[in-house]
């Protein structure tokens, strides 16, 4: 799903979410990074007080970089995460939804070693 090698952006719905939406984007770039052992490129990183515009010119940025885009659930209803689904597409970019990491993770923790 994704590998050791790879670089991952996370994305998904910030603004007007109470904290921004840290909370959710800092457990599941942790839970990827535990996991997959990969790279993450969590936005909620940036620094505060930029605008909406330098945000997602850095979202772009990071976004470039990565192998795979990881979806947060609610993303349709941010126009920021409308945008970077767009791009990812363009870049022809790897995506998945925080449902597909979430069943395979499901999946790997519920094998029991024979």
């Amino acid at each position: 799903m994704i590998q050791k090698h790879e670089i991952c952006y996370i994305a998904g719905p910030m603004t007007g979410k109470p904290l921004f939406n840290y909370p959710a984007f800092y457990g599941f770039a942790g839970l990827i990074e535990k996991e997959y052992q990969c790279k993450v490129l969590n936005p909620a990183r940036q620094p505060n007080g930029l605008t909406y515009d330098q945000y997602i010119e850095l979202a772009l940025k990071d976004l470039a970089q990565a192998d795979v885009v990881v979806f947060l659930d609610g993303w349709q209803n941010s126009n920021g995460a409308v945008i970077e689904i767009n791009e990812a597409r363009k870049q022809k970019k790897r995506i998945l939804f925080q449902r597909d990491i979430t069943l395979d993770l499901n999946e790997k923790m519920n094998q029991v070693p024979a």
